[in-house]
């Protein structure tokens, strides 16, 4: 099994089924650092390279709506083995952004 078919597993078995773009991949979405009065919640996506979002794409899961701030693409030897990106909920203003 490689390390790509090995997250897959883990991201299918214990994250959530996100539709991105037009398509689906399998995710975990937590939230990053305690919310306050000053700065919008921000979460951290992880999930399969099936769908790579950017700025500004939406991400729809069961608990919600959430915009993408910025994102990426985790590789190992030229394999890509997951995305992960920077959200915050939909309707809500992010601190990091892509530049």
């Amino acid at each position: 099994m490689t390390r790509r078919e090995l997250i897959r597993l883990l991201l299918e078995k214990y994250g959530q089924e996100a539709r991105v773009k037009e398509g689906t991949a399998y995710a975990l979405i937590r939230p990053i650092g305690l919310k306050n009065d000053k700065a919008p919640m921000e979460y951290l996506y992880t999930g399969t390279p099936d769908q790579k979002p950017v700025a500004g794409d939406v991400i729809a899961t069961a608990e919600g709506s959430y915009v993408t701030a910025r994102s990426g693409v985790e590789t190992v030897a030229g394999e890509e083995l997951y995305v992960w990106a920077v959200l915050h909920g939909e309707g809500e203003t992010a601190l990091c952004t892509e530049e």
